[in-house]
């Protein structure tokens, strides 16, 4: 009886937490991902997987992801040089969260 009832309430829960998930941004989620991933001092580059990774990981579509990062690069907020990745204005990604 216990299994059943922690089996219930578990997917319960994991269903609360999809549809809440799925009520976030991509430019958000990203952003969340990103910042939790990342060395915050704008000098030292960080690496991230790959954006089509990462965009499988957060549930959305590469193209979706590439989208992003191309406007946050456009915008100033990141940049990459060498394979790295640099914060040029993380206030402005903290601002999307």
């Amino acid at each position: 009886y216990m299994m059943k009832l922690m089996t219930i309430l578990l997917q319960k829960e994991t269903n609360r937490l999809s549809h809440i998930a799925g009520q976030i941004s991509a430019p958000k989620k990203l952003a969340m991902y990103i910042l939790s991933k990342a060395n915050h001092d704008s000098n030292i580059g960080f690496a991230l997987p790959t954006i089509t990774d990462m965009a499988s990981y957060l549930g959305m579509s590469r193209e979706t992801a590439s989208r992003i990062f191309n406007q946050w690069i456009e915008d100033g907020i990141i940049t990459k040089t060498g394979g790295k990745w640099f914060f040029k204005n993380i206030e402005a990604l903290k601002c999307i969260l």
